[in-house]
């Protein structure tokens, strides 16, 4: 069979056995479930219901090593109510699991971390919204490579999304493509204030040759901002 068409029966099972999933992972957690449960019911279609199931079994693995008490008082605060809903519609649209571990650490962080409100973490998780899972690893190019730790691992094993080489006049277009897009991931998380110019002493005294190489590649000389830094600790890929 080519896969294309399901029996209406079979999707309907698959469906019902992601919602008992839920159901059972929601009643693990007594005091956020119910609230989680009751969202679900009227923003979430059906067909997306595994990857909630999977994205709230995460978020009860983090909060019960955390400790439930965390979320009584954050459920009394709208802007976390607001954190939660748009983590669920998120996560209904997340592909990978890496992006619903991304957005279950982000609401976890966001019981602990007294330095960020509630409404900042919604500000945070809309910008994720935003970004591709290709962008983030970027961004955690980034941060390595500002931190001074080597990046050749990291590039090897994400080689696929990493990998680039700089086209020349008569590179096929295919080549030429790939680095295109390469540099909008890059421009991407910069008009999203993720990286930034760099704090150079003096510009006159820097080398024509690597000037030049840093406008080519595709990071055009950026680094990882405070944002870029937050972001990346908020989702669990930065200490």
């Amino acid at each position: 069979m080519s896969g294309k068409f399901q029996p209406a029966g079979m999707t309907t099972q698959a469906s019902d056995y992601g919602r008992l999933a839920l159901k059972a992972a929601l009643s693990s957690m007594p005091v956020a479930g119910p609230l989680i449960n009751e969202i679900v019911n009227e923003i979430i279609p059906g067909d997306r219901v595994d990857r909630i199931s999977d994205f709230v079994a995460m978020l009860d693995e983090r909060i019960n090593r955390l400790g439930q008490n965390l979320i009584g008082d954050a459920l009394k605060d709208p802007d976390f109510i607001d954190l939660i809903e748009e983590a669920l519609r998120q996560s209904a649209r997340a592909i990978s699991q890496e992006r619903r571990g991304y957005l279950a650490e982000l609401v976890a962080n966001s019981l602990t971390d007294i330095e960020v409100k509630h409404s900042e973490s919604k500000h945070l998780m809309r910008v994720l919204g935003e970004l591709s899972d290709v962008e983030v690893l970027w961004l955690k190019r980034f941060y390595l490579s500002k931190s001074g730790e080597s990046t050749r691992a990291f590039e090897e094993f994400h080689k696929e999304a990493l990998d680039f080489q700089l086209p020349t006049v008569g590179s096929p277009e295919p080549e030429k493509d790939r680095h295109a897009v390469k540099r909008s991931y890059i421009n991407h998380l910069d008009r999203c204030g993720l990286i930034q110019e760099p704090e150079r002493a003096s510009a006159q005294n820097e080398d024509p040759k690597f000037a030049r190489m840093r406008r080519l590649f595709p990071s055009e000389g950026k680094e990882i901002s405070q944002f870029g830094s937050l972001m990346l600790r908020s989702i669990g890929l930065a200490d």
